[in-house]
C-alpha cells in the first residue's frame, strides 16, 4: 500500500507559494487545520489538505472575507472534489462577467465621447439611464448572493421547474448573464435548442464566450442560440418553442401584457411560459428593524406597491393565458457581516426613498450601529413566485 504523504506547514506552504506563517494564521482562523503534529510540535498536514488550501486560495482570490470562505467550505464538504472545481469556476466566471461589463460600459462611453456627433449627449445619458435602471437589479443580486443560504438550490429548482426532456426548444427572454442555464449546465437534456436574446450586447457576448469555452460539458447535441434585441420593441422571434423563460423580465416591460401574446402565439402544444417575479419579504423584515431602531425610513408604501404590481400582472397572466399555476419558492437571510449592510440595500435598491434621505444617512448609519445589536443573528424569509403559464388548458 503506498504510503500517504505528510507534509510539515512549511513544506505545504512552498507548494502553494505561500509562507508557512500564512498556513498558521489558516489554522488560527479554523480554515486549514493540521491533520496532526510531530513528535517536535510542527504542524502536519496530508493531501486533503492540499485540497483545502486551493479551496481557501480561491476564494480569497475571488474576493471572500474568512468568514465567507469558512461558510462556503462548509456547505462543499459532501461535494465531489470535480464539483467543488466547477463551482469555483463560475464564482470566477461571474467575478469575470462584472468586470467586462463594467469594461464595455465604459468603451461605450468612451467611444460616444469620440464620434463628435450632435446627438452624443443623447446617446451617454440614454446609456446611464440603462446603467441607472440595471443598478438595482445587480444589487439586489448581489445582495441575495451574499447574505441568502439557498442561492444556489434557487437556480436548481427553478430549472427543474422547466421539465426539460430531450430534443426541446426553449426561448429565453431577456437572459441576462444566463445564471440560469451557467448553474445547471451539465444538466440540459441531450438535443436542447436554447435562443438566447438579450437588448444588452456585452450579456450576449459573454454567453457566446462562455458558450465557446465550455460546449465540451454539455450533453450531447445541446446547441445555443444567441440575438441582441429588444423584445418588447423588435420581436423577431418566428420559430415556435417548448418552453418561453422570462426570469424577472416583467419590471422592464412596459406593457406585459402585448408580450405574453406574443409569447403565447410561438407556445407548442403542451408547451408553456415560465416566469419569476421580484420577491417579497425582505423589505418587511427591514421596517421591523428600522422601527425598532427608530430610523425614519418608511417602506412600507413600496412594499404595497410591489404588491400591486404583482397581483397585475399576475391578472394579466390570467387573462392571456388558459391556465396559470404559481409557486413560490422560499429563501432566507441568516444574519449580515455589517449592520449597515442593511442600510446599504435601501440605498441601491430603493432609489426614490434613498433620494428623500440622502442627507441624512449617515446619521441613520451611526444610529443603526449603536441600536442593532443582533444584525449577525438577524433573519429575514423570502419568497419568490414562479408562475407556468400555459396557452390551452389540461
Amino acid at each position: 500500500m503506498e504510503e500517504k504523504k505528510i507534509y510539515t506547514a512549511g513544506e505545504l506552504g512552498r507548494l502553494a507559494g505561500v509562507s508557512a506563517r500564512t498556513i498558521r494564521f489558516y489554522d488560527k482562523k479554523a480554515l486549514l487545520q493540521p491533520v496532526g503534529y510531530s513528535d517536535s510540535g510542527y504542524r502536519l498536514y496530508n493531501q486533503e489538505s492540499v485540497l483545502q488550501l486551493q479551496r481557501i486560495r480561491v476564494l480569497q482570490y475571488i474576493g471572500l472575507s474568512l468568514d465567507e470562505i469558512r461558510e462556503q467550505i462548509r456547505k462543499e464538504q459532501n461535494e465531489k472534489w470535480e464539483e467543488t472545481l466547477w463551482r469555483q469556476k463560475l464564482m470566477l466566471e461571474e467575478k469575470k462577467q462584472q468586470m467586462e461589463q463594467m469594461i464595455s460600459l465604459l468603451d461605450d462611453t468612451i467611444y460616444e465621447c469620440r464620434s463628435g456627433e450632435k446627438n452624443d449627449i443623447q446617446q451617454i445619458t440614454d446609456l446611464l439611464k440603462l446603467i441607472h435602471m440595471e443598478k438595482p437589479f445587480d444589487y439586489g443580486y448581489y445582495f441575495y448572493q451574499q447574505h441568502t443560504v439557498r442561492n444556489e438550490e434557487w437556480y436548481q429548482w427553478t430549472f427543474d421547474k422547466l421539465a426539460l426532456t430531450e430534443g426541446m426548444h426553449i426561448l429565453d427572454m431577456g437572459c441576462g448573464h444566463g445564471n440560469l442555464w451557467i448553474k445547471n449546465w451539465n444538466r440540459i437534456p441531450a438535443g436542447t435548442t436554447i435562443m438566447l436574446v438579450d437588448k444588452r450586447n456585452v450579456c450576449i457576448e459573454y454567453l457566446k464566450e462562455f458558450y465557446r469555452d465550455h460546449k465540451r460539458f454539455l450533453q450531447d447535441h445541446v446547441t445555443f442560440r444567441f440575438m441582441v434585441t429588444d423584445m418588447e420593441t423588435n420581436w423577431k422571434i418566428e420559430e415556435t418553442y417548448d418552453r418561453v423563460v422570462a426570469n424577472h423580465l416583467w419590471r422592464f416591460i412596459a406593457q406585459p401584457e402585448k408580450l405574453m401574446e406574443r409569447v403565447k402565439k410561438v407556445l407548442r402544444p403542451g408547451g408553456f411560459l415560465l416566469s419569476t417575479y421580484s420577491a417579497y419579504g425582505l423589505l418587511e423584515a427591514m421596517q421591523e428593524v428600522l422601527n425598532q431602531t427608530g430610523i425614519p425610513l418608511d417602506l412600507r408604501e413600496r412594499t404595497l406597491q410591489k404588491k400591486e404590481e404583482r397581483l397585475i400582472l399576475e391578472d394579466q397572466m390570467r387573462r392571456c393565458f388558459e391556465r396559470v399555476d404559481l409557486e413560490t419558492f422560499s429563501n432566507r437571510v441568516e444574519g449580515l457581516d455589517h449592520p449597515e449592510d442593511l442600510l446599504a440595500y435601501i440605498q441601491n435598491c430603493e432609489g426614490r426613498l434613498a433620494e428623500e434621505h440622502r442627507a441624512s444617512f449617515k446619521e441613520y448609519e451611526q444610529k443603526l450601529k449603536k441600536e442593532w445589536k443582533d444584525y449577525a443573528v438577524w433573519k429575514a424569509e423570502i419568497i419568490t413566485p414562479l408562475y407556468r403559464c400555459f396557452a390551452e388548458s389540461r
